[in-house]
């Protein structure tokens, strides 16, 4: 019973760190943040690291493929902002 307690908490605390805020870098010009509720196990979703995100300082974040894109998705709305501004003054625009 107490492992089964622990694994249900352990899975509930990964995919919440997730719930947050996301926007489709692929097409920079219309990209925005918006509120997201992708999980870890979702398919076509793959977790990241820190470094790999535009300011390298993001923490960890999902990328999420979709038929029209990538979303990736980060813990809060200021951080997601943060990458999408970084995004955007590098000119990583299409």
């Amino acid at each position: 019973m107490k492992r089964s307690i622990f694994i249900f908490i352990a899975l509930t605390a990964s995919s919440s760190a997730f719930a947050g805020w996301g926007f489709d870098w692929t097409n920079p010009k219309q990209a925005r943040c918006i509120e997201s509720s992708m999980k870890p196990e979702t398919q076509g979703c793959v977790q990241r690291e820190s470094g790999d995100s535009f300011t390298g300082d993001s923490g960890p974040f999902l990328a999420c493929k979709r038929e029209s894109g990538e979303v990736l998705q980060f813990c809060s709305k200021e951080v997601c902002q943060a990458q999408l501004e970084a995004m955007l003054a590098n000119g990583d625009e299409e």
